[in-house]
């Protein structure tokens, strides 16, 4: 028995017995797979079959081949090679944490290593000279090459560390062309401001301030379980005791003033970001509003807790939502208490909820929480705040990570803004335009605005957050070389909240400007694409209620083209991303006008004080010229009536912007359909004698000089009445 185990033992034990087990396991698969190769390719010919067997044949075991001998080379190094550049490279995968360039962060990582250790070379190879009188590096050919790649790894090191990036594409500014009619200029100061915080004890002595604006605390135990021991210890409180922290900025003089919340996005849980947007408060607080900027740090990322205990949160923006509407029901109590300091200066008759990154979708969150009665997860928790929120910013949201029984939200009638910036990092693409989709608008007197904003990032709305949208040394990847400074980023977000929030709060008319974004000329110069809709719109094509080309929207209207290459339905480009947003792309050669027609059975009833607005983007790629698009209006008796756009201004053409310091090795550019609203009153059409009442077809018409791709989202009429 004993011989007869060391029998079985003894091929385990030597060598050749090992190599003759594996020779015959791979040989045995790699014969299987080439005959499966076979069967399945041979009815594709001779050539198609030997190719594949050909690459299987060379890449399997030549890939494997040289896997082992990299293996082997590696075997044969010191240890300690193994042990410094494996704990460097670790130790820089930590601190190169872009997700937005991951071959930027191998690039940046390769370099940091050759970089160091070439240094420490050349500072040993000049003790070695001083010490010993002779070189370190003894021949020619060896110090060329030392030279060479210490060379490149400077310029490299350089390039990441120090060069900004690589400047803009040249682009035509279409902002340029459109015609300023009802010129706005910049709300002045007009109030002293006071500046206070509010919230539990622990804020309160960390900012120094008075312990008799003491707050109370929300549960957000229905939207989150108890979070983690470290982070409950570390924040001092759970969910079941949320503090209501917040920085307040309160005009000086007789209120009532509008109330205006904002909240803050997800950052490092121990920093402080409610303090990031000072300015914004301080400009509105000046201009007669009642700003508070919101701690929701508690909700936010920790690398602490979430890389080394594992314990992150996630999907936290409803808790977000519940706690901002906490902060109205607490400040809708002082408000009415003659004792307290802000007792009838808050007007919660004109409420607007403002936010950034992920607080940009929890303020449409809290719109949806505030209009209904029951929370749709849990029927035991009721809701029915029903407070007079009547305006929302969004400032480079999210969209999409709260669902209620895994649907989208959809809002009504609330005024909505959404600004957005070309050189985002981290929400790298306009999602928030999926939000402004569902918002419908269906009565009078309220409107909604998307404005993209070229140069604009993700961080510099915040003071507190990074150039980079990211780690200040992970974001050296980034391209910021077309960013807009600072504080031009900040100012054009303070006038246009400012703009947007006096218009819908305090019955201003600065909707214009939204109508056409050059009306407000003293907005820092830059590129701006704006959408823009009302509650005064009859939608004639929309292109979302099914995949028939010949339907429309609207009632008794079908759809019709000529001169187009071909046109299609579809959503918009959004790479990388799902968009939402459907319409119809037009493809043209310029040898005909292409014309897309929308006839009605009967015949669309207008006024000349009436307007069609239309909502459209250029996908022409590697196009540079601006693009002009008329639309035409026949009456029932065959008269017809047109304006060219570019009497307004003229179409964008597209471009793409460079996000990163290595855009030849990564595809990571952002590259979506920017879109541009017009509208265009039937009184600036060519013939004022067409019968308005009687208009049977109204068409989109595309020059024949033109050769485009055309993306159109939506055209419809705008009644004045």
């Amino acid at each position: 028995m004993k011989k007869w185990l060391q029998y079985l033992k003894a091929p385990f034990t030597e060598t050749d017995g090992i190599k003759w087990g594996f020779r015959l396991l791979f040989s045995v698969i790699f014969l299987t797979l080439i005959s499966y190769e076979v069967y399945l390719f041979q009815h594709r010919g001779i050539k198609a079959m030997l190719l594949v067997i050909s690459l299987t044949a060379v890449v399997i075991p030549g890939g494997f081949f040289l896997l082992t001998h990299i293996y082997d080379q590696i075997k044969k190094l010191p240890s300690t090679v193994v042990f410094y550049v494996g704990g460097s490279f670790v130790m820089l995968s930590f601190i190169f944490t872009s997700y937005k360039s991951e071959i930027g962060n191998y690039i940046a990582i390769g370099s940091t290593l050759v970089f160091l250790f070439l240094t420490g070379l050349f500072i040993y190879s000049i003790i070695h000279l001083f010490k010993n009188k002779n070189r370190y590096f003894k021949t020619i050919w060896v110090r060329s090459l030392f030279h060479l790649f210490y060379l490149i790894s400077i310029v490299l090191m350089g390039y990441i560390y120090v060069y900004d990036g690589l400047p803009a594409e040249p682009i035509t500014n279409a902002m340029d062309t459109f015609v300023v009619d009802h010129p706005i200029y910049e709300i002045p100061k007009g109030y002293d401001i006071t500046q206070g915080i509010y919230g539990n004890i622990d804020y309160l002595n960390r900012f120094d301030f008075d312990e008799e604006f003491q707050s109370e605390t929300t549960s957000v135990s229905y939207f989150l379980g108890a979070w983690g021991k470290s982070r409950a210890q570390f924040l001092g409180y759970n969910v079941f005791d949320i503090p209501l922290n917040g920085q307040f900025y309160m005009p000086e003089g007789k209120g009532a003033f509008p109330v205006v919340l904002v909240v803050h996005g997800n950052h490092e849980m121990t920093l402080s970001s409610e303090t990031g947007y000072d300015y914004l408060g301080k400009y509105l607080a000046q201009r007669g509003f009642f700003v508070v900027s919101v701690d929701e740090n508690c909700f936010n990322y920790s690398t602490y807790d979430s890389e080394f205990l594992d314990d992150s949160l996630g999907n936290e923006n409803d808790a977000r939502a519940y706690v901002l509407l906490s902060h109205l029901r607490y400040l809708e109590k002082l408000n009415q208490n003659q004792d307290s300091y802000f007792y009838q200066k808050l007007d919660f008759e004109n409420i607007a909820l403002m936010g950034h990154s992920r607080g940009g979708e929890a303020v449409a969150i809290s719109e949806y929480f505030n209009s209904i009665q029951t929370l749709p997860n849990d029927s035991r928790k009721h809701l029915g705040m029903n407070y007079n929120i009547k305006s929302i910013v969004a400032i480079a949201p999210t969209d999409g990570q709260f669902q209620p029984a895994n649907r989208y939200i959809d809002l009504e009638n609330v005024n909505y803004l959404l600004l957005h910036g070309s050189n985002d990092m981290d929400v790298s693409y306009m999602t928030g335009n999926n939000q402004y989709e569902r918002l419908s608008l269906t009565e009078p007197g309220y409107f909604k605005s998307a404005v993209w904003i070229y140069g604009a990032n993700h961080g510099y709305f915040n003071e507190t957050w990074y150039p980079y949208d990211t780690s200040p040394i992970g974001g050296k990847t980034h391209n910021i070389a077309s960013l807009l400074e600072r504080d031009t980023q900040e100012e054009i977000a303070s006038q246009l909240i400012s703009y947007f929030l006096t218009s819908t709060l305090k019955d201003v008319d600065y909707e214009v400007g939204f109508k056409n974004i050059a009306n407000f000329v003293d907005l820092p110069e830059t590129l701006y694409l704006t959408q823009y809709n009302n509650g005064m719109e009859e939608v004639i094509a929309n292109f979302s209620e099914d995949d028939v080309l010949e339907s429309a929207t609207m009632d008794s209207v079908y759809i019709s083209s000529s001169g187009l290459t071909k046109w299609y339905e579809g959503t918009s480009k959004l790479k990388g991303r799902k968009s939402l947003i459907y319409g119809a792309y037009l493809d043209t050669e310029g040898y005909y006008e292409g014309i897309l027609k929308f006839t009605k059975d009967d015949f669309y009833t207008l006024t000349n004080q009436d307007a069609i607005y239309l909502t459209l983007g250029d996908m022409t790629e590697g196009n540079k010229e601006l693009t002009e698009l008329f639309v035409r209006l026949t009456d029932i008796y065959g008269k017809t009536s047109e304006l060219n756009i570019g009497s307004i201004g003229l179409l964008q053409h597209y471009f793409e912007v460079i996000l990163t310091k290595f855009p030849w090795f990564e595809d990571t550019n952002r590259s979506e359909t920017h879109f541009q609203s017009y509208e265009l009153p039937l009184q600036f059409f060519s013939n004022q004698d067409i019968e308005w009442t009687q208009i049977k077809s109204i068409a989109i018409v595309v020059p024949k000089d033109y050769k485009r791709k055309l993306f159109i989202k939506e055209i419809g009429i705008r009644h004045s009445r």
